[in-house]
């Protein structure tokens, strides 16, 4: 693995705003560590800059991750014995998805309108089986 120590020292010396690690590196797997990462983007906030991290392939090693400090929720994962079947019923209800089959791991982006919500929520929905669908039912709960 690749030494990747001093890049963002290196990155914050080149006095850009704007700092974009890939955390880990693909495809290296090379990591910066949280505390590196968060005294990189306080520098950069200092100077009027950001830092936006791709995190695209934290999942495994959560540790290192930085998104709970972004401010927002972009992302949510979940770790499901089911997770296959997860990500092909997202989707097919048209949510995107990444499955990450080794780890049971499922993550999707979090909309930023209404009508995404929807979607999700409908998507969500049509997963969630009622006790009688899940013995073979046709979901009709009527006489």
């Amino acid at each position: 693995m690749r030494s990747i120590a001093g890049q963002l020292s290196r990155a914050l010396a080149a006095a850009t705003p704007y700092v974009l690690p890939c955390n880990p590196n693909n495809p290296t797997a090379a990591r910066h560590s949280r505390q590196a990462l968060v005294d990189t983007a306080s520098q950069l906030q200092q100077q009027g800059g950001w830092l936006i991290v791709d995190a695209a392939f934290i999942d495994p090693t959560p540790e290192d991750s930085v998104a709970d400090l972004a401010g927002t929720a972009l992302l949510a994962t979940l770790r499901a014995a089911d997770s296959a079947d997860l990500h092909a019923a997202l989707a097919r209800s048209g949510i995107l998805t990444r499955h990450f089959a080794a780890h049971g791991l499922l993550r999707l982006g979090l909309p930023g309108q209404e009508s995404g919500w929807e979607r999700l929520r409908i998507g969500l929905h049509s997963i969630v089986r009622s006790p009688h669908q899940a013995r073979g039912g046709s979901g009709d709960d009527g006489p």
